[in-house]
């Protein structure tokens, strides 16, 4: 971006649209890290429901570590 503006010559009208865009991709850029960390969170949590399905494992029923 910062090579076309100065190749424009600081056209108003270009220079207005390119802040605009470089906006939207930073906001997207923060919606997709948000996205990443949600799915992240869902896999370990059913990663956790997994193991807890499986039964006699380090995990019980509720989730806890039970030592016997």
């Amino acid at each position: 971006l910062q090579s076309k503006r100065s190749k424009k010559g600081g056209d108003p009208l270009h220079r207005v649209e390119s802040i605009c865009f470089s906006q939207s991709t930073r906001q997207f850029d923060q919606n997709q890290q948000q996205r990443k960390e949600k799915l992240k969170k869902k896999r370990k949590h059913q990663r956790k429901r997994a193991l807890l399905r499986r039964g006699p494992s380090n995990y019980n029923r509720y989730g806890f570590v039970c030592r016997t």
